[in-house]
């Protein structure tokens, strides 16, 4: 046997081992949540800029490009004479016209005459116009305002 002193396994109390300490390159110390989250802020922040820069360029561009679609006529149909034109201060329609064949929600209001052969215009970009014999196109409610409206 060796003369060495035996070491006990345990820690006596009055000898205990020290806590560890908070070193500021401890993981989940306070500080470096605190970092975490300003990093996470900021890369957050320059995405939003990002978007923000992006949507600036692309939506002119957009409205643009609807603007001349909307002046290509597609389609020309008859959409027979007027009946009557009802004008309302409603939240969606202002002016509903009425022809032998279907009725025409407007978004402002209009003056037409009984009898007047009115056509029905569908653009380049879908968006539906009632003309008259003067070509003046009279916007007609998108479909989804007519849904919104019930």
């Amino acid at each position: 046997m060796s003369d060495a002193p035996e070491t006990p396994i345990h820690p006596s109390p009055a000898n205990p081992e020290p806590a560890p300490s908070a070193s500021p390159g401890r993981p989940g110390s306070l500080r470096q949540r605190i970092q975490i989250g300003a990093l996470v802020l900021l890369v957050l922040a320059i995405w939003l800029s990002y978007l923000y820069l992006v949507l600036l360029v692309v939506l002119p561009l957009a409205s643009a490009w609807n603007g001349e679609q909307e002046q290509i006529v597609s389609s020309v149909q008859n959409a027979g004479r007027v009946r009557s034109v009802s004008q309302s201060s409603g939240l969606w329609t202002r002016a509903l016209v009425e022809t032998v064949s279907a009725y025409y929600p407007l978004p402002e209001a209009v003056s037409l005459h009984k009898n007047e052969a009115l056509g029905l215009e569908v653009r380049a970009n879908q968006a539906r116009f009632l003309g008259d014999r003067q070509h003046r196109g009279l916007k007609l409610m998108s479909r989804m305002g007519l849904e919104g409206a019930r």
